[in-house]
């Protein structure tokens, strides 16, 4: 079974945020972990809640295989969003 994909904050397209947030493609994901800013996400208006949504729907689309390396490069990714707004 295929994990549903979470919302997107308010406002956003799923293709707008996920561009925004992790570009395209796994290497894309794995260089704005070294680039990704509190305020960026404060604009886009993503929480911790949606950004932990976010992380657990790409573990497991790893776990499953889908996704190869992007999934697991934005799971990461999203790891490194919780833990900006854990420390905000």
């Amino acid at each position: 079974m295929s994990p549903r994909v979470p919302a997107s904050p308010a406002g956003i397209l799923h293709k707008d945020f996920g561009f925004r947030l992790w570009g395209s493609g796994a290497d894309d994901a794995r260089r704005r972990i070294e680039t990704i800013t509190q305020e960026e996400l404060d604009q886009l208006g993503l929480t911790v809640e949606l950004a932990k949504a976010w992380r657990d729907f790409y573990a497991e689309c790893a776990q499953q295989g889908r996704g190869s390396d992007t999934a697991e490069a934005r799971c990461n990714l999203m790891q490194h969003c919780v833990e900006l707004l854990q420390a905000s």
